[in-house]
């Protein structure tokens, strides 16, 4: 495009990351006061609605979305949770240790409604004014989108680099092209059991980075030996952890 550079390059990294999950919810993407949590600028957002706002909805129960609705509860906010699914934390918990944590959420003043899917969010004049979810509608002047991170695949097109869900990359963080190596939120891997993944968590990008970087620069051939899925979270002083 204009302006572009060319950079010659003997080996590349691709460390593009991800971006935060935009479902098809009729309103979310053109009503004020509905924002994700992935940047700063997403942030500034929210803070700058607080000041107004007095209840809040949050899309999804991943861990960002827990912590979303925890901070909102003590900037005093009225916070409802919505979870398409039967429980919180879908994919770290089981139903029994999800089960506290949605004890540990509603005696904090959460109000959590699983098998809840979102299905529309509601504007007026001022910005959203309800979220429609598992038939319900929910009052509210504050939107959280949770729903979490996308491998971000929009600086490749052309490129010929192979993408599933994000790049897919080898046991040595190579892609499908001859010297390019990728690492972090954008790379799709083999976990443990051998499964193709996008896990988009800090232990892996700072454990895939560092392999790349050595076989990029160092000429070593350092095998990765697969993704992690690792979360740590409190929840209102209670601890939860999930390792696999």
């Amino acid at each position: 495009g204009a302006g572009a550079t060319q950079v010659a390059y003997d080996r590349l990294l691709v460390a593009a990351g991800g971006r935060a999950g935009r479902p098809s919810i009729p309103g979310r993407a053109d009503t004020p006061g509905v924002f994700a949590l992935k940047t700063l600028s997403d942030a500034d957002g929210i803070v700058a609605r607080l000041p107004t706002a007095r209840r809040a909805v949050v899309i999804g129960s991943g861990f960002i979305g827990l912590e979303a609705a925890q901070a909102l509860v003590r900037r005093g906010l009225a916070v409802t949770v919505v979870e398409a699914l039967g429980q919180v934390l879908p994919q770290m918990l089981d139903a029994e240790l999800a089960a506290l944590v949605e004890t540990r959420l509603r005696d904090h003043g959460v109000d959590v409604r699983v098998n809840s899917p979102a299905e529309a969010v509601l504007g007026g004049q001022a910005g959203v004014v309800a979220v429609r979810a598992g038939g319900r509608e929910i009052p509210c002047d504050l939107v959280i989108c949770a729903a979490g991170v996308r491998a971000d695949l929009s600086l490749l097109a052309g490129s010929g680099i192979a993408t599933a869900t994000g790049i897919l990359v080898n046991e040595f963080t190579e892609t499908s092209q001859p010297d390019i190596y990728a690492a972090g939120d954008i790379v799709e891997g083999f976990n443990h059991q051998g499964q193709r993944r996008v896990l988009p968590i800090w232990p892996n990008a700072v454990n895939g980075g560092r392999i790349a970087g050595g076989n990029m620069v160092a000429g070593r051939r350092r095998l990765y030996r697969g993704l992690a899925s690792i979360k740590v979270v409190r929840f209102f002083a209670l601890p939860a952890a999930s390792f696999g």
